[in-house]
């Protein structure tokens, strides 16, 4: 990796990359709306934390199938985080690994987690990435490490605010923050696309009542 973090960050995150994850945030969000209107019944009771974990499985999810689609600019996976069968999603480009996360304003970073603090490790170098492993004794190349931020108001439902944003190497401060814009021609996404993630937002609302139980 012979780039510097910001030409890097320039290369990865192209207008239409950019614009792709703004659509899929934005579609997750409006789909764990159409969810919530149409199980209000059972849902107005709920937690602020059940709802958030709702949401978030909506982006992510909504991200995780952008990247399986013909016309993806960027890759995704499933990490397990723990024993207990919770996964993150990871989207990955050329130069960085994303996870996502909800935050009250685009100057603070989503909360902290362990998987969070080893891959912001990435961006400690600017000039290469390049470390050596002792573990391994070997020397490895890290991708740098960015969040896919989201605003969320409980109260009216609406997006508050899309954007990309670097943590230091601490995970402590940002080093660099970019607000995400709708792009002016939004796809239509098949009404079969959104049916799909109502499925899977029930069968996870289901499994978050069964841990509760």
């Amino acid at each position: 990796m012979n780039h510097t973090m910001r030409e890097a960050f320039n290369e990865d995150y192209t207008s239409e990359t950019k614009g792709r994850i703004y659509r899929s945030v934005d579609y997750g969000i409006m789909e764990f709306n159409k969810f919530f209107q149409g199980n209000r019944k059972f849902l107005e009771n709920a937690d602020k934390c059940t709802l958030t974990r709702l949401l978030s499985y909506s982006v992510n999810t909504s991200l995780f199938d952008a990247a399986y689609t013909p016309e993806a600019v960027f890759k995704a996976e499933k990490l397990s985080t723990n024993g207990f069968g919770q996964s993150i999603v990871l989207i990955t480009t050329p130069h960085f690994v994303s996870s996502t996360g909800k935050t009250n304003s685009i100057h603070e970073l989503p909360n902290k987690a362990n998987y969070k603090i080893k891959l912001a490790k990435g961006n400690r170098y600017g000039d290469g990435q390049y470390f050596f492993n002792f573990e391994d004794e070997v020397v490895s190349d890290q991708p740098y490490y960015s969040n896919i931020i989201y605003g969320y108001d409980y109260r009216s439902m609406d997006c508050t605010h899309i954007a990309l944003i670097v943590p230091d190497e601490k995970y402590k401060s940002i080093l660099h923050a970019v607000p995400l814009e709708a792009p002016t021609k939004l796809d239509v996404v098949p009404d079969t696309v959104s049916e799909d993630i109502g499925i899977k937002l029930l069968t996870e609302y289901e499994n978050i009542i069964k841990k509760v139980e």
